[in-house]
């Protein structure tokens, strides 16, 4: 047997050999912790919310102007479309757009639905026509509820001959919540069976990844009773409490079965995992955490609260990594390779690869510094001179959702620039002069790449006016960016 590496002290050290000597007690602890939280997720959690504010950008200007003088503009619509193989003049088609109009007029939070007769939103060949149903409030904001009703009204309404499809803000598509994330978990178990060859190998840091998502979850669930964060933050912390959880949990069983394949007792080689590699798990989950929550320097609220969100999923990772794994190796570290169908091939530190290539590079380190450089840019370079940035859209939707169908529908009967309308708001201390704002709507007309401004639409004060101009672009085009 190999002999024992020199003992250094430290709190990692001194915590691995108390997790070690006292496993039980150890996920004891973790379960009460985890009881509590989830006493306290159930009875004091709050409810996740949607509120997307860009502090001093000219749109969110535009946002606060509407909502304080002109509400009733505030708040998110939905654009339904309809196409007619007989076209929209005919009678019967006619009669089943001027029902749906009546009919989404009643639907709960609707407060106007402007039909295209009223409008004037039918296409130049007459087959295709939308409907703008209005709402007072941001599509995130709505119930549940109200949103399937509408579907359910357009998805009644679509018959042979007769297509009704719905699009904008109010029923942007979102995806199923949990799916991406288990074909993640699979796809990990069948690459951790590929390296480790073995059950629990791969198994354990399957399941600490799993405990810390999980109590990430409680943790924000919590937390979202005293700060505002996002429906989306359980998705996000999920993909990284998975990934950084078994990232971090593999350092230490890989050093662990290092330390097993050069002689060490299951108590040495634990010990020595979670003192070294676990001093790694911590250097490089700060430098995540870090990063996280440098999010809120952007000055964007919800976008720090994202990366918060996603920082206690890192740190619920590190703690259970140095915090669970060393007295899980004490119980389950004899049977790793039990249940193995390939052998534990790991070799000492000192003879892997990666330690002969630290060697090689540290006899040269200005040399594979420079290397290093040079390939990382070369790799990040079409990103940074290429990249073009902006929010996706319906357009980006699959092809069989109603939403995509309306996109494509409005793009086909009125250009693709109808689908990213231009909003335009106009406040004045006192009432607005027509003439002024008629020489704005002459001056956006004739803007490069305009196709329509909309007439003003005036408060009731007369001192707000709402305008829309329709670009000819498609919206990601970059011409619709410098329009």
């Amino acid at each position: 047997m190999a002999s024992t590496p020199k003992a250094r002290s430290g709190p990692l050290r001194r915590w691995a050999k108390f997790a070690t000597h006292n496993p039980w007690k150890v996920l004891g602890g973790w379960l009460v912790v985890i009881v509590i939280l989830a006493g306290l997720a159930a009875s004091m959690g709050g409810s996740f919310v949607d509120n997307f504010t860009v502090p001093g950008a000219e749109s969110q200007q535009a946002l606060d102007t509407l909502q304080d003088q002109f509400p009733v503009a505030a708040g998110d619509s939905a654009q339904v479309v309809f196409k007619s193989d007989a076209g929209i003049a005919d009678p019967a088609t006619t009669e089943k757009i001027t029902t749906f109009v009546t009919e989404a007029a009643a639907l709960p939070e609707v407060i106007a639905v402007i039909s295209p007769f009223d409008g004037g939103t039918i296409s130049p060949d007459g087959t295709i026509a939308y409907a703008t149903v209005q709402y007072a409030v941001a599509g995130v904001e709505l119930d549940v509820s109200s949103v399937d009703a509408l579907l359910h009204l357009v998805e009644e309404s679509s018959v042979d001959g007769f297509q009704t499809e719905v699009g904008g803000q109010v029923v942007q598509e979102v995806p199923e919540p949990g799916s991406s994330e288990i074909l993640g978990i699979i796809a990990a178990i069948v690459i951790l069976l590929i390296m480790f060859g073995s059950i629990i190998a791969m198994g354990l840091p399957i399941v600490t990844a799993i405990i810390g998502v999980g109590t990430s979850i409680l943790i924000t669930t919590i937390l979202a009773s005293f700060i505002d964060l996002s429906s989306i933050t359980t998705a996000l912390l999920t993909m990284m409490g998975l990934g950084v959880g078994i990232d971090y949990s593999l350092f230490i069983i890989t050093r662990f079965r290092e330390e097993r394949a050069a002689g060490r007792s299951i108590e040495q080689a634990a010990i020595t995992a979670t003192d070294t590699s676990g001093r790694a798990v911590l250097f490089a989950g700060t430098v995540v955490v870090v990063a996280l929550l440098g999010l809120f320097v952007i000055g964007i609220p919800f976008i720090g609260l994202l990366g918060f969100g996603g920082a206690v999923a890192v740190v619920l990772s590190m703690a259970i990594a140095v915090g669970m794994m060393p007295s899980l190796l004490a119980l389950l570290g004899g049977a790793m390779d039990r249940w193995a169908f390939v052998p534990n091939r790991h070799r000492p530190t000192e003879k892997t690869f990666g330690s002969k290539l630290t060697t090689l590079i540290q006899k040269a380190p200005a040399l594979w510094f420079v290397g290093g450089l040079i390939i990382l840019g070369a790799l990040a370079a079409p990103a940074i001179l290429n990249a073009q940035l902006g929010s996706a859209d319906a357009g980006t939707n699959a092809a069989d959702t109603t939403t995509r169908k309306a996109y494509d529908l409005v793009a086909e009967g009125f250009g693709p620039g109808t689908n990213g309308p231009l909003l335009v708001v106009v406040e004045s201390d006192n009432a607005l002069d027509p003439a002024a704002i008629d020489t704005l709507t002459a001056a956006i007309s004739g803007t490069e790449n305009v196709a329509f401004v909309s007439p003003p639409n005036y408060n009731e004060s007369s001192n707000t006016a709402v305008l829309q101009a329709i670009p000819i672009t498609a919206p990601q085009d970059e011409a619709t960016l410098d329009l």
